[in-house]
C-alpha cells in the first residue's frame, strides 16, 4: 500500500513539472524589429532625434523596416514595430483559462518620414503597455491601452 501511494506521489509531480515546464517554455512571445527589444523609451527617443539622419542611419541601427509607405507629398515612411506579449498565470490553469485569459503587452514604434533625397524630415517613437484579454466568447475580445 505504501508503494503505491509512492508511486501515485511521483506521477503527481511529474505531471507538475511538466505543466509548469510547459508554462515556463510559452509563457512569452515578442515579434518584430528585435533591436528594438532591450531599448527604453529614451533610446528609442535618442535615435529618433539624434542618431538617425538618413535611411543609411536607420539601416545600419534598426535593419530593415517593417513597413515601407508615401505620403501625400510622396515622402517615404518607414516604420519599426516591436511587440513583446507575457502571459499571465491563468492562462495555464484549466478551465479558468476559458474565461480569463490575459497578456500583458508591451507595444514599441518608430516612424521615419523620408525627403526624395533620403533625409529624415520626421520621426517619433512610442513605447505603449496594454493588455490583452480573450474569453470563450469573441465579442468579449478586448486590448487596453
Amino acid at each position: 500500500m505504501l508503494y503505491r501511494e509512492n508511486d501515485k506521489i511521483h506521477v503527481i509531480l511529474k505531471v507538475t513539472k511538466m505543466v509548469a515546464l510547459c508554462g515556463l517554455l510559452t509563457a512569452c512571445a515578442s515579434t518584430g524589429n528585435q533591436k528594438m527589444a532591450e531599448l527604453n523609451k529614451s533610446q528609442l527617443d535618442n535615435i529618433t532625434s539624434n542618431q538617425v539622419k538618413t535611411k543609411e542611419d536607420a539601416l545600419s541601427i534598426l535593419g530593415e523596416p517593417d513597413d515601407i509607405d508615401f505620403n501625400s507629398a510622396g515622402n517615404e515612411k518607414w516604420t519599426y514595430k516591436y511587440l513583446h506579449r507575457t502571459s499571465k498565470v491563468q492562462n495555464f490553469i484549466p478551465v479558468v483559462n476559458l474565461f480569463a485569459s490575459e497578456t500583458d503587452d508591451l507595444h514599441k514604434k518608430i516612424v521615419f518620414v523620408f525627403d526624395k533625397n533620403g533625409v529624415v524630415l520626421n520621426s517619433a517613437a512610442t513605447e505603449a503597455k496594454g493588455k490583452t484579454k480573450g474569453r470563450v466568447f469573441p465579442r468579449t475580445n478586448t486590448t487596453e491601452f
